[in-house]
Parts: C-alpha cells; structure tokens; sequence
C-alpha cells in the first residue's frame, strides 16, 4: 500500500509537469530509511518479547502498544527525514541524465 500511494505521488507529479524523477528519489529515500527504522524497531521489540511476558499482564500490554506507537512514530520520521535528505541530495547534484 505504501508503495502504491507513493507511485501515485511521482505520478501526480508527472502529470502536472513537476520534477518527477526528484519525487521519485525523494520517495525512494523516504521509504528506504521507514524500512530501516522499522526493522531496527522491530529487532528490538523481538528481543524485549520474552522479558515482557506480553500475555501474563496488563502490564505487557501497555509496553506492547507503546512499542508499536513509537515504532510508528519512528517510521513516520524516518521517511520524513529520507525525503528532506533524498530533496537536498537531489538539489546538489542535480539529475545524472537530463
């Protein structure tokens, strides 16, 4: 899904006569560093697993959805990130072929 809504971004792009091949490589980032930061989180909620004992306690629970909020959060500022950084990476050196 979220590479579909992301093709639909370079293509509206595209259709309006905007830099279509910069969105591109900013969403390329952007989707790049979400997948990173999300398996980085997730490799970490894995190992917390079996100290939490998710089912024994409420307790768990709360620590579960507060992991999943954070990863979320993570991922969402990952991309943020990766498209700035992937715009200004575009604007220094500029389109390889024109």
């Amino acid at each position: 899904m979220d590479i579909g809504v992301r093709g639909c971004g370079v293509a509206g792009a595209k259709a309006t006569g905007g830099d279509w091949r910069r969105k591109t490589f900013e969403e390329v980032a952007g989707f790049g560093l979400s997948v990173g930061a999300g398996a980085g989180m997730g490799m970490a909620a894995k190992g917390m697993l079996p100290k939490i004992a998710l089912g024994a306690s409420p307790m768990g629970w709360v620590i579960l959805i507060g992991a999943i909020v954070v990863g979320a959060g993570l991922g969402m500022g990952a991309d943020r990130f990766g498209q700035r950084w992937g715009g200004m990476i575009w604007d220094h050196f500029g389109p390889v072929t024109q």
